[in-house]
């Protein structure tokens, strides 16, 4: 029995166990389908005519026949639209391949036999060679391929829904295919839409909803080992997480969801867990994590061909820099996000990438373009619905506006903000509204209302630990308790901004040194606010302290300390009754954190047990308390210290730093004083430390003023034949004239200057009192953060010195001809040489190398004297560079790492090179590097030069200094210094060439001695 006899009594035996067919069972007729709409209705037809009539197509699936080309074989055979195919030559039609066989071209003399249903009826036909000539859909879907298409298609439509922002038609999509599977008791595809729902509602910034579907759907993806859709899940919950703050929930989603990316090899997936990781990272202000996850997602969304994954991530990253500082970094990568996202219609992506460049725009005081950016931004948003966004937007809108003077815009802007956050529960985003309001009330002087503010706002940060916000909110606190005449606890709250600062860099240090100078520009005004609230309340020793954290910051790559000295990751220290505060902070925000965790967890456990319904009612209360306890403190702040403000032998114990009160005798032996400078962009204050008392002064010219002045003060320095002498008495004026009578008083000879940014670059010796140089009324040194700990008295027995120098010229250097002349002045061969002071051994030149300085070191000289160039690069160890004599050059990195170089036993370094101590950057840290470092290595004091010198001039100070040195063992090293200045400046020392006076400023200024200068 052939196959066609099969289907005949296939088609019999369906009739009689059936009966009559009835017409709206879907039998098509071929009039009526050629008026509707052709293919589809045709399909569908077909496909409900196959459901209701199995036994007619036995093994075949069918194949619905929608058109027949014209003068074909099939229209000569009589096939008619509306045919169903069963069979061709034997073959059962039930697959794409046959479908492919079935529109091929036959040969001429090739023929097929064709069986087909029409109007119930089974119908065989032959078809000699040539073309076939029928126009097919597909193989006629089964119910269940019905709704599994269906199924796909209404998710496929449901994502694009969701990337075009179109969240209504998203829901109603996801919700008709999760009816579907919901029918099917498909678990696959409920996890599927459930998912769906949730990134919708993640999308609107309703984090709860949210989070309700995707932990239905994370159940059902374990529940049926699906390990991609668990680990998308585990990304999505952990988004969910970030929306209300959880950041420690997130982390460890975020952390489950790449382990089963990568085991699981899915590419988009990891990408999206290292993206979101570094979301979180930033947010935490944890920015080399932050850029190192980013980073490593852009890559993998390049390699896949992600666009939209693309654009995500150099969002991203334009944050992370924008956060650090780097504006052109955040542009460049904010607008290569703004036009994939453009280029691939994702309208969420192109409003938070237009906000982005808002924020870069604004920062940089660019207010229209910001405004503009800002406005685009929010008119996207509120077209696609994405409230969150929208909130942000209006926030940075109220800002601009602040920033505009007009107020009445900022308030409304940012109560807009505010109640949109408090709708779609966005407890950070609470707190950053309620931050902006604080700043505009500040603004318009409404200090009260400010303070308020800023309260409510910190006891939510406290609980979601965003520290990016939080050093804002207690800056913000401290700036308005001093307008409101609280000045202690204007000091409290500040150093709980600077101390929250210093935990983000303590945070930041594996960065680039120059993202973390970035990080840290815009942000040292809240360092100098509390260092002059601290000095205006006499705690003079208090506020070095804060300074020295930026002081010390500006070398570090250079010094290398200790991680316990790194003054980048030390706390401003607390009273004793500021330590009460802080303890009780603590206790309410550990207290907060813990309840608002419980919270959660019961929200969710309430709607299905009644215990857990019951604590959380408890729990509610529980925080309600908390946080009206926390609100309280922060208010009674005033009273507080009020009360505990009476132990006036505390205070005053309290004004002391452990390490200043050990160095006291050592000034009183000495008859020496430290001066440390605080320059504000409205004035430098002097703190003056004395062996018995630390007082404070002051002068009246901000930053801006005084580096004008110290650049026009430097140039006539550095040309002889210039008049420095009424710029001199300028910065004398400021710098040591409020002083005057209290240096008197104190009957000092030595003045150890700690100096911070361009006052670096000050030839202090030159300050001129309009009688006299101030080199010639003190020794001077420059108090560095090396010398904090080897401020000793020396014990050289016998001044012996090596000598390395470079006389020729190298790429990139110049020649150093005097140099020769400078070290044989300087160092005897033997004794019967007339012309050296010490004796040692001298390496010039080729003799100059990596093993000979080694060898030197080696021998434990106290005198190490280097002639040649020195070039800085600030921050990179690798780029700076000492040149040696064989025109190789060492590294600062080498120099530091390597146990060779290690100083001990040296007492004097000098450094007799072209700009040693000064770099090209212009901020004023540079010039205590190389220096610095040095003492770090070992070297007691280090000699170092603020411009390139006259080699002569040179050559016979340093043999005049040694000279010194060596013939009276009671000076000091900074003493040796001055007498030698003094010489040159008097005329005492000429030229030996030509008899030319050295005592123009230009060639015996610049020497400076660092660190211990006895």
């Amino acid at each position: 029995m052939n196959l066609n006899s099969i289907l005949l009594i296939l088609l019999l035996l369906g009739c009689a166990q059936t009966g009559l067919i009835k017409p709206e069972t879907g039998i098509i007729d071929n009039e009526r389908a050629a008026t509707a709409d052709p293919q589809q209705a045709m399909l569908e037809q077909a496909r409900a005519f196959k459901e209701s009539n199995p036994e007619l197509f036995g093994k075949a699936n069918g194949v619905l026949v929608t058109a027949i080309v014209s003068d074909s074989q099939g229209e000569k055979a009589g096939l008619k639209p509306g045919d169903i195919l069963l069979t061709y030559s034997n073959t059962f039609l039930n697959s794409v391949e046959h479908l492919i066989e079935l529109n091929g071209k036959r040969n001429e003399n090739e023929s097929i036999t064709l069986t087909y249903l029409r109007n119930k009826e089974l119908q065989e036909v032959d078809i000699q060679g040539g073309r076939i000539g029928l126009q097919i859909v597909s193989l006629i879907p089964s119910q269940s391929e019905l709704l599994t298409q269906s199924m796909s298609d209404l998710s496929q439509q449901g994502d694009d829904a969701i990337s075009k922002a179109r969240y209504e038609t998203a829901v109603l999509l996801y919700q008709k295919g999760l009816k579907i599977a919901n029918d099917l008791e498909n678990s696959a595809w409920r996890s599927v839409f459930l998912r769906g729902l949730g990134n919708v509602y993640y999308y609107r910034g309703q984090y709860l909803q949210a989070l309700d579907y995707y932990q239905q759907s994370l159940a059902i993806t374990r529940e049926i080992g699906d390990r991609n859709g668990e680990a998308n899940n585990l990304n999505n919950l952990g988004n969910a997480y970030i929306g209300i703050g959880q950041y420690p929930q997130a982390l460890d989603l975020y952390q489950q969801s790449l382990a089963i990316q990568r085991e699981i090899n899915d590419r988009n997936g990891e990408a999206n867990s290292l993206g979101n990781l570094g979301n979180l990272y930033r947010n935490l202000g944890q920015y080399p994590q932050a850029l190192e996850h980013n980073q490593q997602s852009l890559a993998i969304t390049r390699e896949i061909g992600d666009r939209n994954g693309e654009a995500i991530n150099l969002s991203n990253l334009g944050s992370i820099y924008y956060f650090l500082g780097q504006n052109p970094q955040a542009l460049d990568h904010y607008q290569q996000s703004l036009a994939i996202h453009r280029e691939t219609g994702d309208r969420n992506g192109e409003a938070k990438s237009l906000l982005g460049l808002g924020n870069v725009y604004h920062y940089l005081d660019q207010y229209p373009q910001a405004l503009d950016l800002y406005q685009q931004s929010l008119v996207i948003q509120r077209e696609i619905g994405d409230r969150k966004g929208e909130a942000n937007s209006l926030g940075n809108l109220g800002n601009i506006y602040q920033n505009l003077g007009q107020y009445p815009q900022a308030l409304e802007h940012n109560q807009q903000s505010l109640a949109i956050k408090r709708e779609i529960d966005d407890r950070n985003g609470e707190a950053k509204s309620l931050l902006n309001l604080g700043n505009v009330y500040q603004d318009l002087g409404q200090y009260p209302q400010a303070f308020n503010e800023y309260r409510q706002a910190l006891s939510i940060l406290v609980q979601v630990d965003v520290p990016e916000s939080i050093w804002r909110v207690w800056s913000g606190l401290s700036k308005t308790s001093h307008k409101l005449g609280q000045l202690q606890i204007a000091i409290f709250t500040g150093k709980q901004a600077v101390n929250t600062l210093q935990s983000m860099r303590a945070s930041n240090l594996a960065l680039e040194r120059e993202l973390q100078t970035s990080f840290l520009e815009e942000k040292v005004f809240v360092y100098q606010r509390l260092a002059e609230m601290l000095i205006e309340q006499g705690r003079l020793a208090e506020a070095e302290q804060v300074m020295a954290m930026l002081k010390e910051d500006e070398y570090f790559d250079f010094i290398q300390r200790d991680g316990q000295d790194d003054m980048r990751i030390t706390q401003a220290g607390y009273t004793q009754m500021e330590n009460g505060i802080v303890t009780e902070i603590n206790q309410f925000s550990s207290q907060l954190v813990s309840l608002g965790k419980e919270y959660k967890n019961l929200e969710k456990l309430s709607l299905i047990d009644e215990q857990a319904k019951v604590r959380l009612t408890k729990v509610e209360k529980e925080l309600e308390q908390a946080q009206a306890g926390f609100l309280k403190l922060i208010s009674g702040l005033e009273n507080y210290f009020k009360q505990a403000g009476s132990d006036k032998a505390l205070e005053l114990g309290e004004r002391q730093l452990e390490r200043l009160e050990s160095q006291q005798g050592m000034l009183g032996k000495h008859q020496a004083v430290i001066i440390t400078t605080i320059v504000t962009k409205e004035k430098i204050h002097l703190l003056l430390t004395t062996p018995e008392v630390q007082l404070a002064r002051e002068s009246a010219i901000g930053e801006k003023a005084l580096n004008d002045l110290i650049k026009r003060f430097r140039n006539a320095l550095k040309h002889p034949g210039s008049d420095p002498v009424p710029l001199a008495q300028e910065l004398y004026t400021y710098l040591v004239k409020p002083l005057e009578k209290d240096l008197q008083q104190a009957q000092v000879e030595t003045l150890m200057w700690s100096l911070d940014g361009a006052l670096r670059y000050v030839p202090l010796a030159t300050l001129h009192d309009g009688q006299q140089f101030l080199i010639e009324k003190y020794g001077l040194s420059l108090y560095t953060a090396a010398a904090h700990n080897n401020l000793h008295e020396n014990n050289v027995g016998s001044w012996r010195a090596a000598g390395l120098g470079v006389s020729l010229a190298h790429p990139g250097f110049e020649a150093l001809p005097a140099v020769p002349n400078e070290l044989r002045n300087i160092i005897r061969k033997n004794d019967d040489d007339q012309i050296g002071v010490l004796s040692g051994e001298i390496h010039l030149d080729r003799d100059f190398n990596r093993e000979t300085f080694k060898s030197v070191v080696r021998a434990g000289y106290p005198v190490l004297h280097i002639a040649s160039h020195f070039k800085l690069q600030p921050g990179d160890g690798s780029a700076s560079k000492l040149l040696l004599g064989d025109g190789d050059t060492l590294s600062l990195d080498e120099f530091r790492r390597q146990a060779a170089f290690k100083l001990h036993g040296v007492d004097l370094l000098t450094l007799s090179a072209c700009d040693t101590a000064v770099g090209d950057k212009g901020a004023g840290g540079e010039v205590e590097s190389f220096a610095v470092m040095a003492q770090l290595r070992g070297a007691n004091g280090v000699l170092a030069s603020l411009w390139r010198v006259e080699d002569e001039s040179t050559a016979l100070l340093m043999q005049q200094l040694y000279r010194l040195l060596s013939g009276d063992g009671r000076l000091s090293k900074a003493e040796a210094l001055r007498q030698a200045q003094i010489k040159l400046l008097r005329g005492e020392i000429r030229s030996n060439k030509n008899g030319e006076k050295f005592s123009h400023p230009y060639f015996w200024a610049p020497f400076v001695m660092m660190g211990n200068w006895l």
